[in-house]
């Protein structure tokens, strides 16, 4: 409740202090620092401070340098955590993808190989072609 009563920080000097209390408070008492909560602690919901860290309505570029690295604490805390077996790894890769933008992609590279080489002329082709059928 205390970061619920607390009043919004609005400006981006507010947002720094209130993200330095947020974390500090957050891990003296034992707390787990998310998402969520860090929102609240700023006083404004998660939509809002999303639109900040891309730079839209409402932010600058503090505002969106100081989310940003509120996030990657998080992503690198929550990490932590699954590692020491105490964050179950589905709770970890939902948080994750939804919160720190991993995504589980494969990239695949296709490189087009021509079998009979680098020949264009069409009178070399086709002698190859002929060459490499065996008559019977």
């Amino acid at each position: 409740m205390k970061w619920y009563n607390m009043p919004k920080a609005v400006t981006d000097e507010e947002i720094r202090q209130r993200l330095e209390q947020y974390f500090i408070e957050t891990l003296e008492t034992g707390e787990l620092p998310t998402v969520e909560a860090m929102c609240l602690a700023l006083g404004y919901d998660r939509k809002t401070v999303w639109r900040w860290e891309n730079g839209e309505e409402g932010s600058t570029p503090t505002r969106c340098h100081l989310i940003k690295k509120a996030k990657e604490f998080l992503a690198t805390f929550d990490a932590h955590l699954v590692q020491e077996g105490k964050v179950n790894p589905t709770t970890y890769i939902f948080r994750a993808k939804n919160y720190f933008g991993m995504r589980d992609e494969v990239e695949h590279v296709i490189t087009p190989n021509n079998p009979l080489g680098e020949m264009r002329d069409s009178v070399d082709i086709k002698r190859r072609l002929s060459e490499g059928v065996v008559d019977e």
